[in-house]
């Protein structure tokens, strides 16, 4: 299987209307927000709180994290762009909340909403199940998948792992069925406890669990 690579990226409300702002009083004068459009204890988050902590030892004024998960990403980024465009506000992103062509429509206008800051690490994923799934490895399981006329169901948090099931599906002919998740910590603890059986995600992410003998 291929593996996407998604590059998370900071981005903010486009600074269009700063200068006034600007004039009223310096920047850095209260607290920074970084957005997380996932839940809790995925490498988004924790990549965030890491460059919070960063940030806020370098600027000498705090910076924090919110979690606004859901919707593939675009309700985080929606809050964003929704913001006072004077960069108080960030995004921490996979990029598929800024990709338009990939949602029938977006809250937000990518292009005028929103501006690019800063790539920050590229994200290679792969494929985690479930010790009790009867396969070792992915033509184990399009094997599987192809025996079930429903198909067989992954935990699926965002475009990455959507992306890579729908090319694995178009690639051998298997049904993939993804069942929602509002980020990579909660679905990773649903595959370990059984309740669904596997999914996509980052490297990073999977392997302590994986050496751990967990998923």
């Amino acid at each position: 299987m291929t593996n996407w690579l998604p590059r998370l990226a900071l981005a903010l409300t486009c600074l269009a209307a700063c200068a006034g702002v600007a004039g009223a009083q310096p920047y850095l004068s209260r607290v920074i927000t970084i957005v997380v459009p996932v839940a809790p204890g995925g490498v988004s988050d924790t990549l965030a709180r890491a460059l919070a902590l960063r940030l806020t030892q370098s600027l000498g004024q705090q910076v924090i994290v919110e979690n606004h998960g859901g919707a593939a990403h675009t309700i985080g980024a929606a809050a964003v762009a929704k913001s006072a465009p004077d960069g108080y506000t960030l995004l921490l992103t996979g990029g598929t909340a800024l990709i338009p062509s990939q949602y029938k429509s977006l809250p937000y206008d990518t292009e005028k909403d929103l501006a690019p800051v800063s790539g920050l690490i590229t994200n290679s994923q792969g494929v985690v199940s479930n010790p009790a799934l009867p396969v070792s490895n992915v033509a184990e399981l399009v094997a599987l998948a192809k025996s079930k006329p429903e198909g067989l169901n992954y935990a699926n948090f965002g475009a990455g792992g959507q992306f890579n099931m729908a090319l694995l599906s178009s690639m051998t002919g298997a049904k993939f069925v993804g069942v929602p998740y509002r980020g990579s910590a909660p679905a990773m603890n649903d595959v370990i406890a059984g309740h669904v059986p596997m999914m996509v995600v980052s490297v990073g992410l999977a392997s302590p669990q994986a050496r751990a003998g967990n998923a």
